[in-house]
């Protein structure tokens, strides 16, 4: 989820209650993949981009 108002938003909460879990910008490390939230300006809105770092390779996003 990028932001607040993405449009997959209530789909992706609805997957995560039925689970028990709650949506939530953060940062992530699970061996040597790390996933980073960074915010930036995109609307009139909270909204995020990811720079994603595994053995290998960056990927921002």
């Amino acid at each position: 989820m990028t932001d607040e108002q993405a449009e997959l938003t209530s789909a992706l909460r609805k997957m995560a209650a039925d689970r028990g879990l709650e949506p939530r910008v953060g940062n992530v490390a699970a061996g040597e993949l790390r996933v980073g939230a960074h915010p930036v300006v995109h609307t009139s809105h909270p909204a995020y981009g990811y720079r994603i770092r595994a053995a290998g390779g960056v990927v921002v996003v």
